[in-house]
């Protein structure tokens, strides 16, 4: 059931000229702790801002009951949900007014703790709470945020796709850089709704955008993902010579590097499989077999994709 914000019609103009305000400063910043998360690594991440706590008395109230959230965030990552909830239990103690970025904030992680815990049926009032919240103080990058997980939390394609437009449409008008950034991430999700209901030719425009907003960010990393699923879709519409061309690169750039990575093995296997080379594809499909094997998560939930990769690469 969709729930609204029950506040907002409740809520003053300068109550909302307030949060602005508050949002605005506060996200200025927030940047000191947001800049160093490493999602890959909770713990790392949890201790750094523990140090940022040690160090913020004489910080805003909102500054720290931002950090806190993130804070529970890395509790929840860890599937630490005790204790993401009990140190959210202690920010909403302290949470004053009607909104605030703060309470966003607040509302985004709870309502991750939740989903992440299997409880998606809590998550979604509270992610779409955080959305009515973020547009009416115009913290644009939480409202986005809340979009996103809203999409990603929904349960049919129809609802999936509303909620990536919205967050689309925010970034796209949205004059704060942060919030620009999303760009990539929405795209790239709702390519991949297009591109699992068979809808190429609309996943590939969605890819290619992906692409561009990543170049503009410049990261090399976001922008070697955003090649790869541009390649892997020109190999669903048939554009396989192009789709080799980029994975070839990716791989070049991978070997320079003196790294690996196996979804682009696979990939060049498929490639070349469709393409009727099979001595290439069966030294590909080995490589990323003896790659993705040793990733515990690709290990457990795709057992049957390991397998193919096994079987294909001893052709």
């Amino acid at each position: 059931m969709r729930i609204k914000l029950a506040t907002c019609l409740a809520i003053l103009v300068a109550a909302t000229i307030q949060g602005q305000t508050m949002a605005e400063s506060s996200a200025d910043m927030a940047m000191d702790f947001d800049a160093v998360w490493d999602y890959n690594d909770p713990a790392a991440t949890r201790t750094r801002f523990e140090q940022f706590r040690n160090h913020a008395t004489d910080s805003t109230a909102s500054y720290r009951l931002q950090l806190a959230t993130q804070i529970a965030r890395t509790y929840g990552l860890e599937g630490d949900f005790k204790s993401a909830h009990g140190t959210l239990d202690e920010v909403e103690g302290q949470l004053r007014g009607a909104a605030s970025v703060e309470r966003v904030r607040f509302l985004l992680e709870r309502g991750r703790a939740h989903r992440s815990n299997g409880e998606t049926d809590k998550a979604l009032p509270l992610f779409e709470q955080a959305y009515d919240m973020g547009r009416l103080i115009r913290a644009d990058y939480h409202a986005i945020d809340a979009a996103h997980m809203m999409a990603i939390a929904a349960d049919s394609t129809q609802t999936r796709r509303a909620w990536s437009r919205k967050g689309i449409d925010i970034a796209e008008a949205s004059t704060q850089t942060r919030a620009r950034h999303w760009l990539g991430s929405i795209y790239n999700n709702l390519g991949w709704d297009h591109h699992g209901d068979g809808e190429f030719d609309a996943a590939l425009e969605l890819f290619q955008k992906a692409l561009v907003a990543r170049q503009q960010e410049a990261e090399a990393g976001p922008i070697a993902i955003a090649h790869w699923c541009v390649a892997r879709c020109m190999r669903s519409v048939g554009r396989l010579t192009e789709a080799l061309e980029i994975q070839q690169q990716l791989l070049a750039d991978h070997e320079a590097a003196g790294t690996g990575d196996g979804y682009v093995s696979e990939e060049l296997g498929e490639l070349h499989l469709a393409l009727g080379n099979t001595q290439d594809a069966a030294r590909h499909f080995a490589e990323a077999y003896r790659q993705l094997s040793q990733d515990s998560w690709f290990a457990a939930h795709e057992t049957e994709r390991l397998q193919r990769l096994k079987d294909l690469s001893q052709q």
